[in-house]
């Protein structure tokens, strides 16, 4: 009878083994499958990030365009007199920005407040401006820095 009680704690023993070793596998492997999920919406979220960027981005190049066509149209004899109020709608949404006249046959769009990566992305793709002007002294995007003033000035 003691025999019997010892073999049935070993094979109580070798159950509960069994079954603890069972349940970590189980939470392990739980574990590892919340991790892969974590990573990839870290990633989801960085990739949702950067488009929403490069969409502000382009927008802000769209605007520099529009604003620069509509003005080269609007005031085809010089430019004086070209300011805020000559420009239709509401562009550079959320920007602090300005326009004015250089000299009679230049005008120029200074954007403020404009990060690195806008910065460059910018310098690089705005070829219709005659003169780009960085932190009032450069004109490379090499000279962006953390916040920026870009001045682009048309004929």
């Amino acid at each position: 009878m003691k025999a019997n009680l010892i073999r049935m704690k070993q094979f109580c023993c070798v159950g509960l083994l069994f079954v603890s070793i069972s349940t970590q596998a189980q939470m392990l492997d739980s574990l590892s499958g919340l991790a892969v999920q974590g990573a990839l919406t870290g990633q989801s979220a960085s990739s949702a990030a950067q488009g929403l960027s490069l969409l502000k981005q382009t927008q802000i190049l769209q605007d520099l365009n529009q604003v620069a066509m509509e003005i080269k149209m609007t005031y085809m004899n010089g430019y004086q007199g070209v300011s805020k109020a000559s420009v239709l709608g509401q562009p550079f949404q959320g920007l602090s920005w300005s326009i004015g006249s250089d000299t009679a046959r230049q005008f120029y769009i200074e954007l403020s407040d404009l990060d690195q990566a806008t910065c460059r992305y910018l310098a690089t793709r705005m070829t219709s401006a005659q003169k780009v002007q960085i932190n009032t002294n450069g004109s490379s995007a090499d000279q962006c820095q953390q916040t920026n003033t870009i001045r682009f000035v048309f004929d």
